[in-house]
């Protein structure tokens, strides 16, 4: 069995996250839970409610970026 962090990268790999362009996003239990713009937000979100997991936070890039 996976431990929640790797659960979480895997659902991130395997999902379409290109509605959250440019925006902060965090990952519980396999659930986009939170994103936002702002990373301020997104820490203290993490810190208040997800303290006892293993949340990913991963900032999506935008549109225009481009990968290789």
């Amino acid at each position: 069995m996976t431990n929640q962090l790797e659960q979480n990268y895997q659902f991130f790999m395997d999902s379409d996250v290109g509605q959250y362009s440019d925006e902060w996003i965090v990952i519980v239990n396999g659930v986009v839970v939170a994103h936002s713009m702002k990373l301020a937000d997104m820490l203290a979100m993490i810190k208040q409610k997800y303290s006892d997991k293993k949340p990913l936070l991963y900032k999506v890039p935008g549109k225009e970026s481009m990968i290789f």
